[in-house]
This record gives C-alpha cells, sequence and structure tokens, in this order.
C-alpha cells in the first residue's frame, strides 16, 4: 500500500504541473481532465492517511 501512495504522490505532483501548463495555454478541456485525475489520487491518498490515523488512534 505504501509505494501505491508513493505513486499517487508522483502523479499528483505531474498531474500539477500538466495542469499549470494546460491552465497557462488556455486548455480548459485538459486542464479538467488533470484536476479529475488529481481529485482521484488525492481521494486514496486521503484514505490511506484516515486508515493510518484510525489505526493509530486504536493503539492508544
Amino acid at each position: 500500500m505504501k509505494d501505491e501512495i508513493d505513486s499517487f504522490v508522483n502523479d499528483v505532483k505531474i498531474y500539477s504541473n500538466g495542469l499549470i501548463t494546460a491552465l497557462e495555454n488556455k486548455k480548459h478541456s485538459e486542464s479538467l481532465d488533470y484536476i479529475h485525475e488529481m481529485k482521484r489520487c488525492l481521494k486514496s491518498i486521503h484514505e490511506y492517511l484516515e486508515m493510518k490515523k484510525d489505526i493509530k488512534s486504536s493503539k492508544f
């Protein structure tokens, strides 16, 4: 799972750079695609962090 999260983090970096480029070039449809992909990755990262938080909380 940790490797997956690392991959998602790298993807967010790539998508954010793509988003910036697309916005600078006024490619709105492409910008929306980058946002969609970033949201998908961020959702997975969020779920992972919530799971880790719950595990840590249950240890105390």
